[in-house]
């Protein structure tokens, strides 16, 4: 959550209108007339935001504007203040008291403290028309509405009466807390309200509440004792996500809606017992289902050995059995016609399935991270099976597909689509060598994520399409020659491939994604394409090896981070075409003796960190180009003194103009400069055209004579 940063122009302005003690801390923008505070970069400790600078109101502060400052402790809002949005104070691990104004009528969302884990109290004054507080806890003026619970304290917490809603996040994370009392008033928890409350041991919803919405109590780690109430109507995905000290639930009558994985992961959890006169659901060996036993909602995730799933059941609800870990086999009976996303997640102690004849889908992660399974048989009736859906299965050395299935076959253990143009996933405990056939066109996401056996990948030129964190995690994959079809190397291809040293990338390519080659450490050179017109963010990032770049000329756009912590890198060349540098694209001068960043075009937008604010980088540019100051985001610039002179072939000079053709000849060493042309390069006759000294290292040429001549070609050389 990077602060966002001003033109630099407008930033200057501002800031020098602020009292002196306080022009290095704030960023302000102006919005009619008010001033709103986008960013901090003060000392911390104790931050009084001003009311008011050059006679201007600050009015708001915006998103994220002091988001990861740890160093604050006490923070002030004044009474000019009205409106603070989403995420503004996030991650400010050292702040401990807020005191708000009496004029704040807006706070984004309860994500404005999010990650505050050293709260100790917010106080409003009492004159605010919106806020209130007591006790150091957050409300909104009536106080039917919990909104932040300082993170910090200890011991327990009685809601007060009257208490209709708590906020989603309003107790995330507060993990001192040991107990909570729930009034009736209480009617709705939302979203992750007490996500990682992990001192909680004893749990009751009050009797008021209809609905807890997901992952309200996701992480609660420490909960054995949980009553639910006897008016609660709605449990919503993962709300109890990870408890994994429960060890029995019990379903009240009143519940009518279940979402999926609402207890997944709670790996103590023996028994589900629905209470007698529950309209939709039920309980049988101690699994949850619903009334007519069809459909599989959870089974308890302590459950262990061997399952054989009732024969009444047909479709498996998502993540019914997910972190089910002490599970080693599972038969799916031929009465199951779909399997969920998600469904068999994690069960990382499975070393056998079985799935019923009657199965014809297969949901997306349906076995992912299952990391003793070793083979799978996939029946005649599957016709769809979703992504990733045996994915990280790191023992899976084969996936075996009937030879009827209309859909699907497998060839060496490798599933594909039935036509086998499509490899839809390589199971992950294949090692060694693979060669894709020459039938491919097509891999899918996730295909050989986790395949940390494969030292090479050999892909046919028939293939088009790399899918999303293809080769993700391939740690042992040293070399890879890419099809000359593909047009894309999409986000997290090649994702911590550690041991990935070099990659043939075709001149096909115009689309590099974001993370594309993330922490592919070894990489000791790329060679980037001529047609790319942006570097993703994180595109290399902690590519350590890398010792130097060269970004091609069609590229306009270098995204945040993407050569970052590339402690290795001592020099880059930026091609005439970047405009804009995203934030923090090549910190890695934060790292041993740089050598410089050389630019062949115009001075970029470039954020302010985009070299990491290390001054000891060098900036070089050619001398006729424009923009230029005596620094670029913080880094010195100096004329880049090439051994020859060059012909800039952009830019508003190059090219025909008023009848005349022209261009810049840049050369930062001052020497003279002689222009030649000729009508032949077959048979060349060179004829002087000037002689020009480089007085500031460039000099503008233009040839009046040039429309009288059919062919004209150009060239510079030293007298």
């Amino acid at each position: 959550m990077k602060p966002t940063s001003l033109p630099i122009a407008i930033a200057v302005l501002l800031l020098l209108a602020i009292p002196a003690a306080s022009n290095a801390q704030f960023c302000l923008q102006t919005n009619n007339g008010a001033l709103a505070i986008s960013c901090y970069s003060g000392p911390g400790g104790t931050v009084v935001i001003p009311s008011e600078t050059n006679g201007m109101p600050v009015t708001s502060i915006a998103d994220s504007a002091f988001a990861w400052r740890y160093n604050i402790t006490n923070l002030t809002i004044p009474d000019s203040v009205t409106n603070i949005a989403s995420s503004a104070f996030a991650w400010c691990q050292g702040l401990a008291n807020v005191s708000i104004g009496s004029n704040l009528v807006t706070i984004a969302d309860s994500g404005v403290f999010f990650n505050c884990f050293n709260l100790s109290a917010i106080t409003v004054h009492p004159n605010n028309p919106a806020y209130s507080s007591l006790d150091g806890v957050l409300f909104d003026k009536t106080r039917t509405t919990l909104l932040q619970y300082p993170t910090s304290r200890t011991g327990t917490y009685s809601i007060p009466d009257g208490v209709a809603y708590i906020a989603w996040n309003s107790f995330r994370f507060a993990v001192n807390l040991t107990g909570i009392t729930m009034p009736d008033s209480v009617h709705t928890i939302d979203f992750a309200a007490f996500q990682g409350c992990v001192g909680l041991t004893t749990l009751s919803i009050g009797n008021g509440v209809v609905s807890i919405w997901g992952w309200a109590f996701e992480g609660c780690t420490n909960i054995t004792t949980l009553d639910l109430g006897d008016s609660l109507q709605t449990i919503s995905n993962g709300a109890f996500l990870n408890c994994s000290a429960l060890p029995v639930v019990t379903i009240p009558s009143s519940v009518t809606s279940i979402g999926s994985g609402a207890f997944a992961g709670c790996t103590s959890l023996s028994s589900f017992i629905v209470s007698a006169g529950n309209p939709c659901y039920a309980s049988l060996d101690g699994m949850l289902l619903n009334t007519n036993l069809t459909t599989l909602i959870q089974c308890p995730a302590g459950r262990a050995g061997n399952l054989v799933i009732p024969s009444t059941v047909s479709t498996i609800q998502d993540a019914a059995l997910q972190s089910c870990t002490r599970l080693t086999s599972v038969t799916i009976p031929d009465s199951v016609t779909s399997i969920g996303l998600n469904s068999f997640q994690s069960c990382n102690s499975l070393t056998n399935i079985t799935i019923g004849l009657g199965v014809t889908t297969i949901g997306a992660y349906a076995f992912q991270n299952c990391s003793r399974l070793s083979n799978v048989a996939i029946p005649s009736s599957v016709i769809y099976i979703g992504q990733s859906a045996f994915d990280i299965c790191t023992s899976l050395t084969a996936i075996n597909v009937s030879v009827l299935n209309p859909a699907y076959t497998s060839l060496d253990g490798v599933l594909f689509t039935q036509d086998q143009t499509r490899l839809v996933q390589c199971p992950a405990g294949k090692t060694g060598g693979y060669a894709l056939p020459s039938t491919t066109t097509s891999i899918g996401d996730f295909a050989f994520d986790y395949c940390s056996g494969l030292t090479s990948v050999a892909i046919p030129n028939t293939v088009t399409n790399i899918g999303t964190w293809a080769f993700a995690y391939c740690t042992n994959l040293t070399t890879l020659a890419l099809p000359t079809a593909i047009t894309r190397i999409p986000s997290f291809a090649f994702y911590r491939c550690y041991n990935l040293r070099s990659v043939d990338i075709p001149d096909t390519v115009t689309d590099l994604g974001s993370h594309a080659f993330f922490c592919c450490s070894s990489l000791t050179g790329v060679s980037l394409p001529a047609g790319i017109p942006n570097i993703g963010a994180y595109a290399f990032w902690n590519c350590g090896s890398l010792t130097e770049v060269s970004i091609p000329n069609s590229v306009t756009n270098i995204d945040t981070w993407a050569f970052n912590t590339c402690q290795g890198l001592a020099s880059a060349t930026i091609g005439s075409g970047v405009r804009t540098i995203g934030a923090a694209a090549f910190d890695f001068l934060r790292y041993p003796s740089p050598t410089g960043i050389y630019f062949k075009g115009h001075a970029p937008l470039a954020d302010p960190s985009a070299f990491g604010g290390a001054n000891k980088a060098k900036i070089y540019y050619l001398p006729g180009t424009i923009g230029w100051g005596a620094t670029l985001a913080g880094c010195p610039t100096f004329p880049w003194l090439l051994p020859y002179p060059v012909i800039l072939t952009f830019g508003p000079r190059f090219g025909v103009q008023t009848n005349q053709f022209g261009f810049i000849v840049s050369w930062a060493s001052n020497a003279p400069v002689v222009v030649e042309a000729c009508a032949n390069l077959a048979n060349p006759i060179w004829s002087s055209l000037s002689t020009n000294t480089l007085p500031d290292g460039w000099f503008c040429f233009s040839d009046s004579d040039w429309t009288n001549h059919p062919t004209r070609v150009y060239r510079i050389r030293s007298p």
